[in-house]
């Protein structure tokens, strides 16, 4: 959780989610041919950017500093790259 909150505080979590969302736009195409694989490993890299953590209270170990705004901009931006992962 310290790594997390680490992050969160030196980058910019939307800049963080613009390039995970440019990476899984990447293997989108290859899953979709594949008869629309489970996108385990993005999933993983997402878990792993602590993006998930933002909507947490920090009550409860996340991260909770992040308006409802920002979490819907990273979601349409997930959304663009590949709909299986939200």
């Amino acid at each position: 959780m310290i790594q997390c909150l680490e992050k969160a505080q030196s980058l910019n979590v939307l800049d963080i989610g613009h390039q995970l969302a440019q990476e899984f736009a990447k293997t989108a195409p290859d899953r979709d041919r594949n008869g629309g694989s489970r996108p385990i490993h993005e999933i993983e890299k997402l878990r792993q950017s602590c993006l998930l953590n933002l909507v947490i209270p920090k009550i409860y170990g996340g991260l909770g500093e992040t308006s409802w705004v920002k979490i819907f901009q990273l979601i349409r931006e997930f959304s663009k790259a590949d709909g299986s992962i939200v």
